[in-house]
């Protein structure tokens, strides 16, 4: 009866021993689990502040290549906007879109030339066609001074003749 008490005890205390053995290596993996967890929610927290810190900030490239006629009717709204003169605008052209080296990316030039515009008139349209966020920069801006004599003699406000070269960059995977 001693052995079989003692088997039976024996037995109890391994699967006792047993029972712990896998309860630590489940709790050991629970912990690995739980601290994964724990660091996956830190980045994701972290990358949900910078996706947040990056939608407030203006885009650089355009999604969709903006056609040649809609950065004109843009042109026409901010002449409009800042009450430009309507033969104050002399010329529009836009050029096709070149790819940028071998990048997803591509550029479309537009070069406008505009007369008798003020620098504060210029500063202000210029602000309007750059404030959409849909990748349209100014490139290049040459001023010259008007040769008109009201202007030369200071009777009438000072106006310039101006070319400004306008960018829109364009993100634009290339096809496989």
């Amino acid at each position: 009866m001693k052995n079989k008490s003692t088997l039976i005890y024996g037995s109890f205390i391994v699967v006792c021993f047993l029972f712990v053995t896998f309860a630590f290596n489940d709790w050991l993996t629970a912990e690995r689990l739980l601290s994964n967890a724990t660091r996956e929610l830190s980045q994701a927290s972290q990358m949900v502040q910078e996706i947040a810190v990056l939608k407030g900030r203006p885009r650089m490239a355009s999604l969709a290549m903006e056609s040649p006629q809609r950065t004109i009717e843009r042109i026409a709204e901010a002449q409009r906007k800042w009450s430009l003169p309507p033969d104050s605008l002399t010329s529009v052209a836009p050029s096709a879109p070149t790819r940028i080296g071998n990048s997803d990316y591509q550029l479309r030039l537009t070069e406008l030339q505009l007369r008798d515009v003020s620098l504060d008139s210029l500063a202000s349209f210029a602000s309007e066609l750059t404030a959409s966020q849909e990748g349209l920069l100014v490139r290049e801006l040459s001023i010259t001074p008007d040769r008109e004599p009201d202007t030369i003699a200071g009777i009438g406000p000072e106006l310039w003749q101006v070319r400004l070269v306008l960018t829109q960059l364009i993100y634009s995977p290339k096809s496989n």
